[in-house]
């Protein structure tokens, strides 16, 4: 078994959590007007939002949906919008739209949705989201410490074994990536594979026997209060990583199990082969 031992910058998780705006792992898309506009780039949403500034300034053609509680839970498209992002209760909107990223047109229309009220468009320079529904239709290199994202129409994406570090099936639960990962060689979880989150690994924090320490911090939702445990040493999938913040839960947390972006800024590239249904991390 290939283990590596990672030393994580020791920071405090309220600084972490206040660099959340200038973390977020975006990219660059065209639109109609030959514009370009930076979406972030996030996994863990399951469908495509769109700034309702940007919808009507392209005249975006829209179909009404209704936002709210009473959405039957089999409609899981629109259910997964009642997220912090959007407002319970909201009325919003569905546009298929074309656009072009990486000199690339995509003339299939794909679905954005976008509402009246999104404080999330509000509080950074996003014009809108690229979510699962659309990511999970072609293979993806990210190099998340450059920020640099490519997307890839090859089925086949060669990977070398020597430089995979981490890999795992990504299996697809209620419209999210999950992957199956073992920490401290006894427990195992599914966890959802989240390139918009900025945590290292959200998990129940109980297994480390540790007393949680509370921070109040600021995100692009306002202030948060949230809860973690720093961890000496956890062992992941064989990988050993030291002065982990783990479990930073709180109430804007829609996942509890998550695996975010401090995590994957460790490694070189991660490539998500969705042909194939795995996701690799490249030492």
């Amino acid at each position: 078994m290939f283990v590596l031992c990672v030393c994580l910058i020791q920071t405090t998780l309220e600084k972490q959590e206040t660099k959340k705006r200038d973390n977020l792992l975006t990219i660059d898309i065209t639109l109609k007007n030959k514009k370009n506009y930076k979406f972030l780039f996030d996994t863990g949403a399951m469908v495509s939002l769109l700034d309702e500034k940007i919808a009507k300034e392209i005249k975006a053609k829209r179909r009404f949906v209704l936002l709210a509680d009473s959405i039957p839970p089999q409609n899981l498209v629109y259910k997964s919008l009642k997220l912090p992002l959007i407002q319970k209760k909201n009325i919003g909107y569905r546009s298929h739209i074309k656009f072009s990223l990486n000199k690339q047109n995509y003339n299939r229309k794909s679905s954005f949705f976008w509402s009246k009220k999104n404080t999330f468009f509000e509080t950074t320079n996003i014009s809108g989201i690229l979510g699962w529904n659309f990511i999970k239709k072609y293979n993806w290199v990210i190099d998340v410490k450059e920020n640099k994202i490519k997307i890839s129409h090859s089925k086949n994406i060669t990977v070398s074994t020597d430089s995979v570090a981490l890999s795992s099936e990504i299996k697809e639960i209620e419209g999210l990536p999950y992957i199956d990962l073992l920490v401290n060689h006894t427990n195992r979880f599914n966890i959802l594979l989240d390139t918009g989150a900025s945590d290292f690994l959200s998990i129940p924090t109980n297994i480390f026997n540790k007393k949680e320490k509370t921070t109040n911090s600021k995100t692009v939702y306002g202030k948060n209060e949230e809860k973690y445990v720093q961890v000496d040493t956890v062992n992941i999938n064989g990988l050993r990583f030291r002065n982990a913040p783990i479990g930073t839960y709180s109430k804007l947390k829609t996942h509890k199990k998550l695996l975010g972006l401090e995590f994957m800024r460790l490694f070189d590239k991660v490539i998500i082969n969705n042909t194939h249904n795995k996701v690799y991390f490249l030492k």
